[in-house]
C-alpha cells in the first residue's frame, strides 16, 4: 500500500473491481493492527464479528462488538474500530458501492425509493444488530455466502452477489431509520471530517489546538471537548499517534533514515520521537524496521487481507 494511501481518513481505495465494486476482507485485532482509525468512504460497509471483543465507533458513538454482531456503515459515516481491553477481535468486512445496485435511470423506482436515501444519508440502519434481533438470521443468511474463501467472479457470480445484496436491503427495510433533515450530529461529524482531513494534509507541520479550533470556528476550550467526545483522546495525543503511524509506515516502505523520518512526520525533537515510538510499538524504530523486513511485510501494519472476490 503506497504511503500516501496509508491511514487516509477519506478512504479512496478501490474495493473490488471498477466495473464491480464489491470486496470482502478479513481482519484481526491486535495481530494485524491495534486499531483502524477514524475514516469515511463512499461505500457501504458491513462488519461481521467472528470472535472476540472490540469497540466500534460511528459518528462519535461507541459500541462494544462481540461475537456474532453485525455492524452497518452507510456512505459518508465516520467510523473506527479498536481493541477492547486485552481482547482479540477477528471479523469479516464487506464493502460495496451502492451504484452496484442502482440504475442510472432516474425513473427507476427501487433505486430512488430504497437505495438513494442511504446514499444521501436520509435513511440509516441501527449501528449494531445482535444475534438476538428478530431479523438477525435473515440478514446473516444474505451475507454468509460472501465469507467463503474461494468465491470468485465469473459464470454468473456477479448476479448471485447482487441478488444477495438486494435481498439484504429487503430485510433492512424493516430496520431503517429516517434521519432528521437538520441534524446537529451531522454538523459536528462534518466538522470532525474537516479536522481529520486537515491533519492528514498537514501532520508534518507544527499543529496547535488553536489552529484546529479556528478551522471549525470553535473556541480552543470548546474544540478540545468536541474532539475528545469523538475520539476519546486529546487533540495533541491524537496528532502524536497519527504521526507515529505515518513514521511506522515509512520505516517499512522507505530506506530513509530514522532521523529523516522523524522530521518528515512532524517531530521536532528526535529523542522524544524515539521514546514515543517505543512506547507505542514496544521497540525502537530501527528494530521495528528490521523486524518488518525479516517478516517480509509488504503492506502497512494497518492493512487487511482481501478474503474473497
Amino acid at each position: 500500500m503506497p504511503i500516501e494511501n496509508y491511514n487516509r481518513y477519506h478512504e479512496a481505495k478501490q474495493h473490488g473491481k471498477v466495473h464491480f465494486p464489491f470486496a470482502v476482507y478479513y481482519g484481526r485485532i491486535p495481530d494485524m493492527f491495534t486499531s483502524y482509525p477514524l475514516h469515511w468512504h463512499e461505500e457501504v460497509e458491513i462488519i461481521y464479528v467472528l470472535r472476540g471483543k472490540g469497540t466500534v465507533t460511528l459518528n462519535g458513538a461507541a459500541e462494544e462488538a462481540s461475537e456474532g454482531d453485525l455492524f452497518f456503515f452507510m456512505p459518508g459515516d465516520l467510523h473506527a474500530m479498536s481493541q477492547r481491553d486485552q481482547h482479540t477481535f477477528s471479523y469479516f468486512n464487506i464493502l460495496f458501492h451502492l451504484r452496484l445496485l442502482m440504475s442510472d435511470a432516474g425513473s427507476d423506482y427501487c433505486s430512488q425509493s430504497y437505495l438513494k436515501p442511504y446514499e444521501t444519508q436520509r435513511f440509516r440502519i441501527p449501528l449494531r444488530i445482535s444475534p438476538e434481533h428478530p431479523q438477525y438470521l435473515n440478514l446473516l443468511r444474505c451475507l454468509t455466502p460472501f465469507f467463503k474463501r474461494h468465491m470468485t467472479l465469473g459464470n454468473g457470480t456477479e448476479l448471485f452477489i447482487k441478488g444477495q445484496l438486494f435481498l439484504l436491503f429487503y430485510y433492512l427495510e424493516e430496520l431503517k431509520i429516517e434521519t432528521p433533515a437538520s441534524s446537529d450530529k451531522m454538523f459536528y461529524v462534518d466538522k470532525m471530517k474537516l479536522v481529520l482531513q486537515f491533519l492528514e494534509e498537514h501532520y508534518m507541520e507544527p499543529l496547535t489546538v488553536s489552529k484546529a479550533a479556528d478551522l471549525c470556528g470553535f473556541s480552543a476550550s470548546y474544540f478540545m471537548k468536541f474532539f475528545k467526545t469523538f475520539t476519546g483522546t486529546s487533540y495533541i495525543q491524537y496528532v502524536n499517534q497519527y504521526r507515529l503511524e505515518q513514521a511506522a509506515s515509512r520505516l517499512i516502505h522507505t530506506n530513509l533514515s530514522v532521523l529523516t523520518i522523524s522530521e518528515e512526520c512532524g517531530f521536532e525533537n528526535h529523542s522524544y520521537f524515539i521514546r514515543s515510538f517505543k512506547k507505542k510499538y514496544g521497540t525502537t524504530p530501527l528494530a521495528y524496521r528490521k523486524a518488518s523486513v525479516s517478516a517480509g511485510e509488504g503492506d502497512s501494519p494497518g492493512n487487511k487481507e482481501q478474503h474473497t472476490v
